[in-house]
């Protein structure tokens, strides 16, 4: 069976990706000894089995009733084997003692005993799932598909996503955000806030609750308390102690943007700087452009900045292309 892919990983075959069939043993084998030979390498800590709830892939519509009932049970067959093989059960709570993780896509999906919640964010409804985890004795992993694409706000965009994970976390409860593909380890580590990341917090006092106003509140050991308003979103995250340093980023070595070129563009190999939609950051002038390049990674070889009052910063790997363009196009290449 083939479906349309995942648009994140390209390039895709013209007539569909395939789907894993986990109804053949020989699939749910070769599926199981991909996912245990990344753990055993130290490297990885878990697998993240995508699309793996019931009815996935359209299978209702694409498979016969006897075809989708195989499908489905190996599906099921698959994730319960590998949360057993890493120490858990199918449907218990997640042992402190296990050796990895199999991460499902639903909370109420047969075969695992931790999911994640793909597209968290600051709702209350997003607390509901993620406290029903909880609840269960998952291991939950609570993915926030945001950055700070407009390149101003950085770190200070997440507090509310973060007081929504934290009225509703667990024992077991992981937080992330940013793209689903990074191209190297400076790029994770620009996404790491100490405000927010490295902050005293303490076991929970109690579970997060909510008022008749639809205020959620919690308090920690440490002395922080969490706010959550439900009707409009918004967190605030009163912390017990002051924010860490933030580390100062690496220096630009000289002449790093000393390529400009006027009425240049690039085209190819774009890099979208958040992972999601608006496809660039905001810069001052074209010498700001280049430093944001610089400091989003050695994935960012090129760059062009907008002179028409757009202030579009945009971002290329190495292969991009560079040619005569409009005059407000100032592009360049870093130079490391």
């Amino acid at each position: 069976m083939r479906e349309g892919g995942d648009k994140t990983f390209q390039p895709q075959p013209k007539d569909g990706m395939l789907v894993f069939n986990h109804a053949l043993p020989a699939v749910r084998s070769f599926w199981q000894g991909v996912c245990y030979a990344a753990v055993a390498s130290g490297v990885v800590d878990g697998c993240f089995s995508d699309s793996s709830q019931p009815d996935s892939h359209g299978t209702a519509k694409r498979l016969n009733a006897t075809d989708r009932a195989a499908y489905e049970a190996g599906k099921v067959q698959t994730m319960s084997e590998v949360t057993a093989h890493f120490g858990g059960a199918a449907g218990a709570p997640y042992p402190a003692s296990a050796s990895g993780v199999l991460i499902g896509k639903k909370p109420d999906q047969a075969g695992i005993n931790a999911f994640q919640i793909e597209m968290f964010r600051a709702d209350e409804s997003q607390i509901v799932v993620l406290q029903q985890g909880v609840a269960q004795g998952y291991l939950v992993q609570a993915h926030v598909a945001v950055y700070e694409a407009s390149g101003k706000c950085g770190c200070a965009c997440l507090e509310s996503d973060v007081a929504a994970f934290l009225i509703g976390a667990g024992q077991f409860s992981y937080f992330g955000f940013g793209a689903w593909i990074s191209p190297d380890l400076a790029d994770v580590q620009r996404r790491w806030c100490p405000e927010l990341f490295e902050r005293p917090l303490g076991t929970p006092l109690a579970n997060g609750t909510r008022d008749a106003g639809g205020v959620w509140r919690r308090s920690f050991a440490s002395g922080t308390n969490v706010t959550f308003f439900g009707k409009n979103g918004t967190g605030v995250i009163d912390w017990s102690g002051p924010a860490p340093p933030t580390p100062a980023p690496p220096p630009m070595p000289a002449g790093a943007c000393a390529d400009v070129q006027q009425g240049v563009g690039v085209s190819g190999n774009d890099i979208t700087p958040g992972g999601y939609t608006p496809s660039h950051v905001l810069a001052d002038d074209a010498a700001a452009c280049c430093a944001k390049c610089f400091a989003f990674g050695s994935a960012c070889t090129w760059y062009t900045w907008y002179s028409d009052g757009s202030q579009q910063c945009h971002f290329h790997s190495s292969g991009a292309g560079a040619a005569p363009h409009k005059a407000t196009r100032v592009s360049g290449q870093v130079k490391r």
